[in-house]
């Protein structure tokens, strides 16, 4: 199986899929959309919620939402714990990720100045 990952130049959303991945020495390649692309990709069809990341498997399966391509990729290499106490513990972790971010990205794409300082 070939992998293809699309998403923005940043770590983000991406950077667990990218590191299972590595991780499992899969073969894919690295997609890092420019903002200047970024509505190109968007308008192709690509995106089933019109977000990144995207994973696109074998050129032909195309999976969104990064907490399920996450799962995607650890159930597909064998990584997702060998019970349900193992497998919670993995998806606390990438509930907990999304914690961090969600608030971040707030930050990163206020438009309001005085609420971006305080």
């Amino acid at each position: 199986m070939s992998y293809t990952l699309y998403y923005f130049e940043a770590n983000g959303r991406a950077m667990i899929a990218r590191a299972i991945l590595t991780y499992a020495k899969a073969k894919w390649k690295d997609i890092r959309v420019k903002q200047r692309d970024w509505l190109k990709i968007k308008n192709s069809g690509l995106c089933e919620f019109e977000q990144m990341p995207i994973l696109e498997v074998d050129g032909k399966k195309k999976l969104s939402q990064s907490i399920a391509i996450e799962l995607y990729l650890l159930k597909t290499f064998n990584l997702y714990g060998k019970n349900i106490d193992e497998q919670y513990q993995i998806d606390s972790l990438l509930c907990s990720f999304e914690d961090i971010l969600e608030p971040l990205a707030e930050l990163v794409f206020c438009q309001n100045e005085k609420k971006k300082k305080n």
